[in-house]
């Protein structure tokens, strides 16, 4: 494991004046796993900005792979504070850093937003949540200003000021990638040449029944059931353990699979017929390994 240096005593502003800011302090996720090959990945990432290095990490997978937990369980493995931007509706540039409201007493006044903010804040992991579902392409152009490798300050005008990024910031972006989520657009391959890229997947079903168990607390046998339908029905992570939650206070199994999963009763109710065929074949799991160990 990368031993890295505790960040928090780097920080130029006390943790109570960030939090004011709208940043947090995530704490670690003790039930948290990933391939061995991602680890080795992220803490690769982790030792280049220990050295100074400029970290740009983009993480794509389908819904519920991870990816957003991924970025967090980072910051609160690395002490770092956490700004989290939705990127989700922006419809034009200038709604990246802030806007322009009428403040009584003093006119027209520019009102930075969380990402000017937390650029500004040493040592901060800025999170670029949905990257790829702006509304068109040219809403991102201002990150290649802040991602380029040179990390050099830019003009914003809307604010009439300079922006500097401050020493030692973290970007990470997450990003669903496919057909069946609608609202997302293709990035510019200028951007991505701006990232490191890291792919998530659906762990393994016996990792994914590991952590139901560590973290609800069901019998195996139920585990063993949620999980195999929710594999079936290629749902992610977070609808498994929403199942299992509504199972161990007190839903019917097929009640907590459709609440859980949101899908149609059928498909829930063909899933359970297949599992005795489920049963008979053999699966072929990574190394997976709980993170940070």
């Amino acid at each position: 494991m990368v031993m890295t240096k505790d960040l928090r005593t780097h920080m130029v502003e006390p943790k109570n004046k960030l939090s004011t800011l709208g940043l947090e302090w995530p704490e670690l996720d003790p039930h948290y796993y990933l391939p061995q090959s991602s680890v080795d990945t992220v803490e690769r990432w982790i030792k280049m900005a220990d050295d100074g290095r400029f970290v740009n990490a983009l993480l794509m997978g389908h819904a519920g792979t991870g990816k957003t937990s991924l970025v967090r369980q980072v910051a609160a493995y690395t002490g770092r504070p956490y700004a989290f931007i939705p990127l989700g509706g922006v419809s034009e540039p200038r709604q990246f850093f802030g806007r322009t409201a009428f403040v009584q007493g003093v006119g027209t006044k520019f009102i930075p937003g969380l990402l000017m903010l937390a650029m500004e804040v040493p040592n901060c992991l800025i999170h670029l949540d949905e990257i790829n579902r702006v509304n068109d392409g040219s809403c991102t152009d201002p990150l290649h200003h802040m991602l380029d490798d040179s990390r050099a300050a830019f003009k914003y005008d809307d604010a009439d000021q300079i922006i500097h990024i401050a020493s030692n910031v973290m970007f990470f972006a997450t990003m669903n990638k496919g057909g069946e989520y609608t609202g997302t657009i293709d990035m510019d391959q200028a951007l991505y040449d701006r990232f490191d890229y890291l792919g998530m997947e659906r762990l393994p079903k016996s990792a994914a029944e590991k952590i139901v168990r560590e973290k609800v607390g069901l019998d195996l046998a139920s585990i063993t059931r949620i999980v195999g339908v929710g594999y079936d029905l290629e749902v992610g992570l977070r609808s498994v353990l929403k199942a299992a939650w509504h199972l161990k206070y007190g839903s019917s199994l097929k009640e907590a699979l459709l609440a859980g999963f949101s899908v149609d009763l059928s498909k829930i109710e063909k899933a359970l017929g297949q599992e005795t065929l489920r049963k008979k074949v053999p699966s072929v799991d990574k190394e997976v390994v709980k993170w940070p160990s």
